[in-house]
């Protein structure tokens, strides 16, 4: 039965957005009888990520043995010391900050369209397209492309812009954009996350 290792953090000063990224990981669709394991380094689970944990069968992974897993994907903020644990061809790795210096299967640099890291990785999939978007977002996405798709635009409307650092902004980003987005004719909406 093949099984899937998630490690990721959820740590006050790291933020929650790797393990965000897990979860819609565990959320996506995996070969029948996969068996999904979640590694929490840091933080704990909010009652609404054990509720999404629970939805798709994460069960929580047992200590820091090696894992009896085909696939073991790490998402913490500095990726190489965490991912030494493991096989390389087995792994692969989130590096947003382009730090890793590990040898893995697959890279994944969701921030920006290269990664720079001085790692080996036998495939890099670098740029937003390679973000994990969860299932609740992708539900919403589909309902409001239906809508749209009936809407009559409205040409004076004016622009609306979502302001959203995650679960937690642990660098006060939103403290610091939002004065300037404020002085905008534009209508703002700001998302304060859970951990803020």
């Amino acid at each position: 039965m093949p099984a899937v290792r998630l490690v990721a953090t959820a740590g006050s000063v790291q933020g929650r957005g790797h393990l965000a990224r897990a979860l819609s990981l565990a959320e996506a669709r995996w070969a029948a009888g996969t068996t999904l394991q979640l590694e929490l380094l840091d933080g704990t689970l909010s009652d609404a990520e054990r509720g999404r944990a629970a939805a798709v069968g994460v069960r929580k992974a047992v200590g820091e043995e090696p894992p009896a897993a085909s696939l073991v994907i790490v998402d913490v903020p500095r990726p190489a010391s965490v991912a030494r644990r493991f096989d390389p061809t087995m792994l692969a790795v989130f590096d947003d900050g382009d730090a890793f210096d590990g040898r893995a299967a697959v890279l994944v640099q969701p921030s920006q369209d290269v990664w720079r890291g001085s790692g080996e990785a036998q495939l890099v999939l670098a740029g937003y397209d390679y973000v994990p978007i969860s299932a609740a977002v992708r539900r919403r996405r589909s309902t409001a492309a239906a809508a749209s798709a009936e809407a009559v635009p409205d040409r004076d409307r004016r622009p609306r812009i979502l302001v959203c650092f995650g679960g937690s902004d642990p660098a006060d980003v939103t403290g610091r954009i939002v004065p300037a987005l404020a002085s905008l004719d534009a209508d703002l909406e700001v998302v304060v996350g859970p951990s803020y």
